[in-house]
C-alpha cells in the first residue's frame, strides 16, 4: 500500500470517527437516550404500582382463607388472631421486597444490603426495637401459657387497667372496659406483671358485709338474710353460704356474707344481694346503725 493510500485511509477512518462523536454527542443523541431511560423508569413504575395493589388484594384475600379456616377448624380466637397479624406483617415485608426488585433492585444485592445494614446498625436497631421485641416475645407467652384468653376480664396490677379481652395482636392486647373504651396494653407489660384473670374460674365467690345494731339479735338478722339467699335463683347452695360476725366495730356489729355464683353473674348477684338485704331487714325491723358518737357534757361551777 502506497503512502497516499494511506493518508486516504486515515482520512476516512477520522472522518467517520468524527461523525460517530458527533452523532453521539449530539441533541438528538441525548434526547432519545433520555427518554428511552424514562419510559423503562416509568413502565417498571407502572409495573410496581399494578404489583403493589394486586398484592395486596391478594394479602386480603389470603388472610380472610385463613381467618375462615380458623373458624372452622374452631382453634382458640387468641391464636387465629396472632397468626393472622403475623402473617400480614411477612407477606407485606414479601410485598415489598418484591417491588424493590422489580424496580430494577438484585435480591442479592437486597440481601447483601439488608445484611449490611443490619450489621452496621444492629445495636441501635436492638435499642430502638427493644420495646417491641419485648412486646413480640410477650405476645408469644401469653399465647402459649394462656394466662388469659379472648373475652376473659382481667385486671394488669402495673397500671391498674381492666377489661375485657377483645383482641391479642403480635405487640399489643386491646381491652373493652365495662363502658365500652378501648385499652391498647402492649404485650410486654402483660407478660411482666402480674394480672388478676376474673373469669379464668366458672364459680366465683361474692362477699357482702352488712352491719345491724348492738340491741338486734343476730340469729334473727342471720336467719332473714339466708331467707334472701334461699330465694334467688342466681345463688349456689353448694358451695353452702356462710354469715359469720366479722366485728364488733363501734357502732354496729358487722356480718360477713359469703355466696357463690357462676363468675358471669357476679356483679348481678353483688347489686341483687345488697338490695334485697336491706328490704328484707327493713320488713323485720331489724336496724342497720350509722355511725354515731355519744357526747357527755360535764357542767362545772
Amino acid at each position: 500500500m502506497s503512502s497516499s493510500e494511506i493518508v486516504n485511509s486515515s482520512e476516512i477512518v477520522s472522518e467517520e470517527l468524527i461523525d460517530k462523536a458527533e452523532k453521539f454527542f449530539s441533541w438528538e443523541f441525548f434526547s432519545e437516550a433520555f427518554f428511552q431511560v424514562l419510559f423503562v423508569f416509568v413502565l417498571k413504575l407502572v409495573i410496581a404500582l399494578v404489583i403493589f395493589f394486586i398484592g395486596l388484594k391478594l394479602i386480603k384475600y389470603l388472610l380472610k382463607l385463613m381467618r375462615t379456616v380458623f373458624e372452622n377448624s374452631q382453634i382458640d380466637v387468641s391464636i387465629s388472631t396472632f397468626l393472622l397479624s403475623l402473617t400480614s406483617l411477612l407477606l407485606k415485608t414479601l410485598l415489598i421486597i418484591t417491588i424493590a426488585v422489580n424496580l430494577g433492585a438484585e435480591m442479592s444485592t437486597v440481601v447483601a444490603v439488608i445484611v449490611a445494614f443490619i450489621g452496621t446498625v444492629g445495636l441501635a436497631i436492638g435499642l430502638a426495637l427493644q420495646g417491641s421485641l419485648s412486646n413480640f416475645a410477650g405476645g408469644v407467652l401469653i399465647l402459649f401459657l394462656k394466662p388469659f384468653k379472648i373475652g376473659d376480664y382481667i385486671e394488669e396490677h402495673a397500671d391498674g387497667y381492666e377489661g375485657f379481652v377483645e383482641k391479642i395482636e403480635i405487640f399489643y392486647t386491646t381491652l373493652k372496659t365495662r363502658d365500652n373504651k378501648a385499652i391498647v396494653i402492649p404485650n410486654g407489660l402483660l407478660s411482666n406483671n402480674s394480672i388478676t384473670n376474673y373469669s379464668a374460674m366458672k364459680q366465683r365467690r361474692v362477699e357482702v358485709f352488712v352491719g345491724i345494731s348492738y340491741n338486734q339479735d343476730i340469729r334473727i338478722a342471720r336467719k332473714a338474710i339466708l331467707d334472701v339467699i334461699r330465694k334467688s335463683e342466681l345463688i349456689l347452695l353448694d358451695p353452702e353460704p356462710i354469715i359469720n360476725v366479722d366485728e364488733l366495730a363501734d357502732s354496729s356489729v358487722n356480718l360477713k356474707v359469703l355466696v357463690w355464683c357462676k363468675t358471669d353473674d357476679y356483679l348481678l348477684v353483688r347489686a341483687q344481694l345488697l338490695e334485697n338485704i336491706k328490704i328484707k331487714l327493713d320488713e323485720e325491723n331489724i336496724e342497720i346503725p350509722f355511725p354515731q358518737m355519744d357526747v357527755h357534757m360535764i357542767n362545772k361551777k
